[in-house]
């Protein structure tokens, strides 16, 4: 026979079933929150990126620019069409500038021929646009405009990349058909490779190698090569060397002949907002134009130098220097060097071209 239950011990049995049921609530609560949470985020992020579609029309180049893209940045979209008149009344219906004027001029095309439109706005706009099954493909194009839309700030203590050599262990990857003669391609590239120095050590995305061997002596090689950055968007470093016969087919690179502009987007970006918050610095970077290009220094690791250029000015008109046939601009640069690290403007400076 069971034994009764005291009061107390039905007391605890009901505080028990309470504390039971406000848990199963809480519960039910909190998993109710996080699904409409991770639903929310979940649409955020399929707003937040490009359009899928529109994303796969463009090349290779154009969709490393749309993976980069900072928040209030702008492009310069070009559309492949057979429908330049309905391109152009899409993409103003979404915001986009058609360039070329209000009303672009846009010829009579034969049954299978394209042409190509061109917008100004922004990339999720620009992406957008070119999913419509009358475009037939599209590039986009940076916004180098010297005032252009800044990005955010980098976390703190980020680090910076340092240089190094990222080709003496592994081989410097080159075509097959290198006009470098056999008995002297593996010792120019050998020592080629141990000169070579990237921006982070990082082998590049992309190498090419041209040489000219053609002197009559064949006693020397010029050895022309390109390397692109990973992490940029069409950033290239330029070296030019030297290898002779009586240096045994080692390299020299020429003086003057470096240019060192491999520089990744996230870094180049970074030095122009800190180049940008020097109200010294945006005052003078207000007077030019667009950005010509990042170039590093291999001796100072997150030393980032940023040219800007302009038609030059003799008050308010454009400087032309003449040329035997035909006029062409004047061109004046203005240099500011960033130590990224420290967060602050080094050197600002002007240079004047007239060639």
């Amino acid at each position: 026979m069971e034994a009764p239950v005291t009061a107390d011990r039905s007391q605890r049995l009901v505080r028990t079933a309470a504390v039971i049921a406000a848990a199963v609530i809480l519960a039910t609560a909190l998993a109710a929150v996080w699904a409409i949470v991770s639903s929310s985020d979940g649409a955020d992020d399929d707003r937040s990126g490009p359009d899928p579609v529109g994303f796969a029309k463009l090349d290779p180049k154009s969709q490393q620019l749309a993976r980069f893209l900072s928040p209030g940045e702008l492009v310069g979209g070009s559309f492949v069409t057979r429908e330049p008149s309905d391109v152009l009344d899409l993409g103003r219906s979404m915001g986009l500038d058609p360039q070329g004027g209000d009303e672009p001029d846009q010829p009579e095309l034969g049954p299978d021929e394209q042409t190509v439109v061109l917008f100004f706005g922004p990339p999720d706009a620009t992406v957008r646009l070119a999913a419509h099954p009358i475009v037939i493909s599209a590039t986009l194009g940076e916004d180098f405009k010297a005032l252009r839309a800044l990005a955010p700030p980098r976390p703190a203590g980020e680090p910076i990349p340092v240089p190094g050599r990222p080709y003496v262990a592994v081989p410097l990857p080159f075509d097959p058909s290198l006009r470098i003669p056999e008995d002297r391609r593996a010792l120019i590239l050998g020592s080629l490779s141990q000169l070579v120095e990237t921006i982070d050590g990082r082998p590049y995305a992309s190498v090419s190698i041209g040489s000219d061997c053609a002197d009559v002596a064949e006693a020397s090689c010029t050895i022309k090569l390109e390397g692109l950055a990973p992490g940029s968007v069409d950033q290239w470093d330029w070296w030019s060397a030297v290898a002779t016969k009586a240096a045994r087919w080692s390299v020299a690179f020429e003086p003057g002949q470096l240019h060192l502009a491999g520089v990744p987007r996230w870094l180049a970006r970074e030095a122009e907002r800190i180049a940008r918050t020097d109200p010294a610095t945006a005052a003078d970077i207000g007077q030019y134009e667009e950005i010509r290009d990042f170039t590093w220094d291999g001796a100072a690791p997150g030393l980032i130098r940023i040219r800007y250029w302009r038609t030059c000015h003799f008050g308010s008109q454009p400087l032309m220097a003449s040329l035997a046939d035909h006029g062409v601009p004047c061109l004046d640069y203005l240099d500011v060097t960033v130590d990224v690290p420290a967060g602050r403007v080094i050197s600002r400076d002007t240079i004047v071209e007239r060639s």
